[in-house]
């Protein structure tokens, strides 16, 4: 973009805010088709990486996401937590047969299905051999891409 489209832009946008403009962009559905709204779903992850990374930016976006993200991760632990969930029981009231029929693979599996965030941090964050590590993104490439593109922001 040159300068003079840049200028166009800020001029039209004079007469409201980026929020607001973006909120109604959002808002209204009959927006969808278009191509500019095509384009904008396009470059959002371009967009965060940016305003996470400037540096007038950096400081505010990361604190939004930072508490986005432990929101996601608390919802995931409290609806594994969940007595729905059927992981939910007393190791002291346990039978034999609840206690044979317990398997890590099997948890493993539902972590990776319901949290999937929680599962992807703890991967990161107990993990310090780089090669483990990349058969753990393999993994998860395979079983949930859409965590792949939010990781590709760091």
């Amino acid at each position: 973009m040159n300068a003079q489209q840049v200028e166009n832009v800020l001029k039209a946008l004079d007469r409201c805010r980026i929020s607001d403009f973006l909120t109604s962009l959002l808002k209204n559905q009959q927006h969808g088709g278009l191509v500019v709204w095509k384009q904008l779903l396009n470059d959002l992850p371009a967009l965060l990486n940016t305003l996470i990374n400037h540096h007038d930016t950096r400081d505010c976006t990361r604190e939004i996401t930072f508490h986005l993200f432990k929101t996601i991760l608390k919802t995931e632990v409290a609806t594994m937590a969940s007595k729905a969930s059927g992981w939910h029981f007393s190791t002291k009231n346990a039978s034999a047969e609840q206690i044979n029929e317990f398997s890590i693979d099997r948890m493993a599996s539902m972590l990776t299905e319901h949290t999937p965030y929680l599962w992807d941090i703890l991967g990161t964050l107990l993990v310090s051999d780089s090669q483990v590590e990349q058969k753990i993104v393999q993994h998860t490439l395979k079983t949930q891409p859409s965590v792949m593109s939010v990781m590709e922001w760091h």
